[in-house]
């Protein structure tokens, strides 16, 4: 994601994002050689198959669509009459969110929920409203690991720096709370959020970013429909697909392919259209960093060989998860399939991972 930011640019010559935050993590965590690597992957960011590309898209994409959702849309180039700049994020905005249709109202959205939030950087690099609260979910050794690391990088910069104040880029939301849960779990998860602030007569964008492919169908059903028997009208959930049925081959758990099957409700019909288009894809939602770091000009056997395998336990088309979505209550559910988003960032299809949404009415 950072190496994405560096390189990733619209046609004005302006990043799709910037993440500050996230190259202080890279440079805290990541051994010197290693950081070698994700340097010379720069020029070829752009390049088709390239992982750090699709994770590009995909983050300026989820951006984009959380910005609508609070009604911040101050990263868009406006020109003095108002309207989107050719070639900037203002038109890549506008088209993203003509995709979307009538699935995302703006605005009205007055927390976030991060399931699986891991090291994410939103809470620094995006723009919220005045009394936004961010609350990121996830096991007590990332959370734990990521409060240390952040302590660290407070310490070390405010050393480093001149006028002995912190370089760490000041948080952009009200609050930030980390939540230890297991978010597969609505009777852990509810409970938790709540016991640190969750507002649930007010409205929430549920956000799952590279999670819902990593528990089952049946937990996924049940996780849905406790979302939504939470939320206040108006909610959200926005996520990305998990990998297609074509990715089992690389699957960890040889039993994930009759999981997914046996627990799937009776609410929709199988379709290809819409669902991650490559081997990458998946990978990237597992964090392949095996592929993603590969140097320039490494062949594809040697990647493949050097792959992890993907360690999911739903194998899906995009349409199916976006059914049980509107089985278990959510209104409006949409899919912003790979063919949406390729013309939007000038990219290849398979460059892109398809997205999900759904609302509360």
């Amino acid at each position: 994601r950072w190496c994405s930011s560096l390189s990733c640019k619209w046609s004005d010559g302006n990043p799709w994002y910037t993440d500050p935050m996230g190259q202080l993590w890279v440079q805290h965590c990541v051994p010197p050689q290693e950081q070698e690597r994700m340097d010379s992957l720069g020029a070829a960011v752009m390049s088709k198959g390239n992982l750090a590309l699709l994770a590009g898209v995909r983050t300026a994409a989820l951006d984009m669509l959380i910005q609508q959702a609070v009604q911040e849309n101050r990263s868009a180039s406006r020109q003095d009459d108002g309207s989107a700049a050719p070639g900037t994020a203002g038109i890549a905005q506008a088209a993203l969110y003509a995709a979307t249709g009538s699935a995302v109202a703006t605005g009205g959205i007055c927390q976030l929920v991060m399931l699986g939030a891991g090291t994410d950087t939103r809470a620094w690099r995006l723009s919220w409203p005045p009394g936004f609260s961010i609350y990121e979910v996830d096991t007590p050794a990332v959370l734990g690991f990521k409060n240390e690391v952040l302590q660290q990088l407070k310490h070390r910069t405010v050393s480093s720096t001149s006028d002995g104040q912190s370089a760490v880029p000041r948080l952009q939301c009200t609050r930030r709370v980390g939540v230890v849960a297991d978010a597969s779990n609505p009777e852990e998860l509810l409970p938790s959020l709540i016991a640190a602030g969750l507002d649930t007569s007010r409205t929430v964008l549920w956000f799952m970013e590279g999670f819902i492919g990593y528990i089952t169908v049946a937990a996924s059903n049940a996780l849905f429909r406790a979302l939504h028997l939470h939320s206040a009208p108006g909610s959200r959930v926005i996520m990305t697909a998990p990998a297609q049925p074509s990715q089992r081959q690389f699957a960890a758990y040889k039993d994930a392919a009759a999981t997914t099957e046996q627990a799937r409700p009776e609410c929709g019909s199988s379709s290809d259209a819409g669902g991650v288009h490559s081997a990458s894809a998946a990978a990237a939602e597992a964090g392949d960093t095996a592929a993603t770091f590969a140097a320039p000009g490494t062949s594809k056997s040697d990647v493949d060989t050097a792959a992890p395998r993907l360690y999911h336990q739903t194998f899906e088309d995009a349409t199916d998860t976006l059914a049980r979505l509107s089985y278990a209550g959510w209104s409006d559910c949409h899919l912003i399939s790979s063919e949406d988003l390729a013309p939007v960032f000038d990219v290849q299809p398979e460059d892109c991972q398809t997205l999900l949404m759904g609302t509360k009415l």
